[in-house]
């Protein structure tokens, strides 16, 4: 499967699921594990998602009130 399709599908799959394992989202996504964990791996490096405790979830981040200063939501 192509690197970028491989991406969009685990953001989407984390936009529907909050959070989910790896093995999960490579289930719902119909790709092998290998492949998740690598789309996984580079949207961490890329700032886009997080993992804690085997959870993968989007990385959130919301503008105070617009003075710039980010609050990180998980």
């Amino acid at each position: 499967m192509e690197k970028r399709l491989s991406m969009l599908l685990v953001i989407q799959t984390l936009q529907m699921r909050g959070r989910a394992y790896a093995r999960d989202i490579a289930w719902r996504t119909g790709m092998k594990n290998e492949e998740a964990i690598a789309a996984l791996l580079e949207l961490e490096k890329r700032g886009k998602v997080e993992q804690v405790n085997g959870y993968w979830w989007l990385h959130v981040v919301i503008d105070a009130a617009g003075t710039g200063r980010g609050v990180k939501v998980k």
